[in-house]
């Protein structure tokens, strides 16, 4: 059923999580929900490997204790509160500067806090982190 539907060896570089892994096998069986589940469907990409993000409006970072932390947004991502709490923060080499803001693109090891250069993208993102907590089931 599925190969008419999903190529073989397709390769796309949308940002995808692990917790998309279960809403995407549930929709492409047809498991509808009347509550709402973590992570999204990426079948729709599965089935068009050029198909726009489930997370073009961006993608939430939460601690490990699940405190909003920050956003991913295409290319950037946004602290505005220290990912690593407990265990991993004892495991962390990294100590949080405040507010940091990366191009993952030119930077993908995180190593170059744009927050202080860049402050129009933060105000950009703080915006885009509002709007999406904002629509979290509370």
């Amino acid at each position: 059923k599925y190969p008419a539907q999903i190529k073989a060896g397709q390769v796309s570089n949308t940002f995808a999580s692990t917790m998309d892994v279960f809403p995407s096998i549930a929709e492409l069986a047809g498991i509808k929900f009347n509550h709402s589940i973590d992570g999204k469907s990426l079948s729709h990409i599965m089935k068009n490997s050029s198909a726009k993000s489930a997370y073009s409006d961006g993608f939430i970072h939460t601690s490990t204790q699940g405190k909003v932390s920050g956003i991913r947004q295409g290319d950037w991502k946004l602290l505005i509160s220290d990912p690593h709490v407990g265990y991993t923060k004892k495991v962390s080499k990294k100590k949080f500067e405040g507010l940091e803001l990366y191009n993952l693109k030119n930077d993908l090891a995180e190593s170059k806090n744009l927050a202080h250069s860049n402050p129009e993208k933060v105000i950009e993102l703080k915006k885009a982190l509002e709007e999406l907590t904002s629509k979290l089931d509370k």
